[in-house]
């Protein structure tokens, strides 16, 4: 007992403070370490008979009695034994037994006579596993089997479900609970862009299934025409709840996942274009017709196809039919003659692996990027004007044949090392 009153009336009533929890024991005892938290048991205890002033000796009277833990309570009317020393509660045996409201026995508590400031007497009377033959321990408390736990006094696995993941690949992943016997629910939201992949449970999974699996599924192209569109960031939530306890990914570092919407683009063959300045194809590109013949553009001596050099412009590289290679220079709006094609990064652009990407999304140098419906291990060592957010466009090589009838498809990707705005594949 701590904070004792002496009584001066008929009746005494008594402020209970119990010793610190001890933490330090829970910690290591006990994972994980949530299950142990600080405090100490509180309570009222009022005596409900004539207590003479300065009274000594052993009164066997009614008593009410209120205890207090981490939100739970045990109260009760009870008939017990009480010791007095010159007006001083000094002992007594009190035996108390609790319930959550619900059926479940919280625990039983119990003082002996003559052990002034003795610690609360703990002990569960359905599972021995709660307190770990522990009932001396000064100030614990149980508050039941999935009730918060305190310095020592509850089954840790049984009450604190886990949930681990893995990913086996960038539209599957794996949800491990424990302690068995959970179910498992997925969520997802977008946080950027225009469209994202939806998270589901795997076909022939139930909730039940532990290990759990969940499948991301690339979204369709919004654009009726496919048209390239622009993809986005989706937040991936999986959650596991047992027994009415719920364990869920790091909300404060949750699983996100990039869907970006694909194109190609190549480097323009003048040989694709007719021949100047009377066989010249035409081409239309952002509404506007180019065809006949041009002189001298750009930076170039002599006479080109108009939709030649568009076509350049566009794609950002050309090959004329010498065999010798130009590459246009947004910045200054001129041709250039080169020996090697070099994205924006500075780096050789490479058939089937270069990818053009918008910097507000990869905006670092040397990154790769795995795309689930693509292939893995590619280089965003490149740039351009119209790839902006969730865009990527896949350099095919030479020739507008590569890039005919290419499916602009939306897809989940990932980047290495991880940018902000396109994580790497590591869950949390």
């Amino acid at each position: 007992m701590s904070a004792v009153i002496d009584p001066r009336a008929d009746g005494a009533s008594y402020v209970y403070t119990g010793q610190p929890f001890d933490v330090a024991y829970c910690l290591a005892h006990f994972s994980p370490e949530t299950t142990c938290v600080e405090g100490s048991v509180t309570g009222n205890l009022t005596i409900n008979a004539s207590i003479p002033l300065g009274f000594s000796g052993i009164i066997d009277a009614p008593a009410s009695v209120t205890l207090n833990a981490a939100g739970y309570s045990i109260s009760s009317n009870v008939t017990t034994v009480f010791e007095f020393t010159n007006g001083v509660l000094t002992g007594w045996i009190l035996s108390l037994t609790g319930s959550d409201g619900s059926g479940n026995q919280l625990a039983i508590i119990t003082e002996s006579l003559g052990v002034a400031d003795d610690a609360l007497q703990i002990a569960s009377p359905t599972n021995a596993n709660l307190v770990e033959g522990l009932s001396q321990v000064a100030g614990t408390w149980d508050g039941g089997s999935c009730a918060p736990s305190l310095a020592v006094g509850r089954n840790a696995d049984s009450c604190n479900p886990q949930i681990a993941l893995s990913r086996t690949d960038l539209l599957t992943i794996v949800a491990s609970g424990q302690p068995t016997g959970g179910q498992f629910s997925y969520s997802d939201k977008l946080t950027d862009g225009d469209v994202y992949a939806r998270i589901a449970m795997s076909p022939g999974i139930s909730s039940t299934t532990n290990p759990n699996a969940g499948t991301l599924t690339n979204p369709n192209n919004p654009d009726p025409d496919g048209a390239p569109s622009v993809g986005g960031l989706g937040e991936y939530t999986v959650n596991y709840v047992l027994e009415g306890v719920s364990a869920s990914n790091d909300p404060s570092d949750p699983f996100d996942a990039a869907t970006f919407g694909m194109s190609c683009y190549y480097s323009v063959l003048q040989s694709d274009w007719g021949t100047p300045p009377k066989k010249c194809q035409p081409v239309r590109i952002n509404g506007v017709t180019y065809r006949g013949a041009v002189k001298n553009p750009d930076g170039l001596t002599g006479t080109y196809c108009a939709s030649f050099i568009a076509e350049v412009e566009l794609q950002g590289s050309g090959v004329l039919n010498s065999g010798r290679i130009i590459q246009y220079n947004t910045g200054t709006g001129m041709m250039k003659y080169v020996k090697a094609i070099k994205g924006s990064d500075g780096t050789p652009v490479v058939a089937g692996k270069t990818l053009a990407r918008s910097l507000d999304i990869i905006p670092s140098r040397g990154v790769t990027v795995d795309l689930a419906s693509i292939g893995n291990n590619l280089l965003a060592n490149d740039s351009g004007g119209d790839i902006v957010s969730y865009r990527l466009d896949i350099y095919n090589g030479a020739g507008k044949s590569v890039c005919k009838n290419y499916n602009n498809i939306m897809t989940v990707g990932s980047c290495s090392p991880g940018q902000a705005l396109c994580p790497n594949k590591d869950l949390q």
